[in-house]
């Protein structure tokens, strides 16, 4: 299988490097890893979205952080992250907490759960708690 890799970052670097993987319980295969290597503030992060599908060409989509706030109060949620990724025939949001959240929290006017939550045109299609 081929992946195309687009990296929007500046000092950004990748490193592809031997892995391993257990694809049942106890047994080990070979695979492939990516290392990458950036520079940033303290709360500082790198979001990898992975693209499958054939129904829409990969392009330069239009990419932005989206404010994160907690549900009930209204202010900034700590350690969550959104994204904002505008494609020609969609809109999807990533929301991303980087603790246990208990309580839902709002990105770009939609109501998340969870550690990972992921939304096409305000539809979850995604959730990892």
């Amino acid at each position: 299988m081929t992946a195309k890799m687009h990296f929007f970052a500046k000092g950004l670097s990748v490193q592809k490097i031997p892995s391993e993987y257990s694809p049942c319980y106890n047994s080990k295969t070979p695979n492939d890893a990516l290392r990458t290597r950036f520079s940033g503030g303290r709360d500082a992060q790198t979001i990898t979205v992975i693209y499958g599908g054939e129904t829409e060409p990969f392009g330069a989509f239009d990419v932005r952080s989206a404010d994160v706030t907690e549900v009930d109060s209204g202010r900034k949620a700590r350690r969550a992250q959104g994204v904002v990724i505008r494609t020609p025939e969609h809109v999807y949001t990533v929301c991303a907490a980087y603790e246990e959240r208990t309580r839902p929290y709002v990105c770009n006017g939609i109501t998340a759960t969870g550690i990972i939550s992921v939304f096409c045109d305000g539809e979850r299609i995604f959730t990892k708690w």
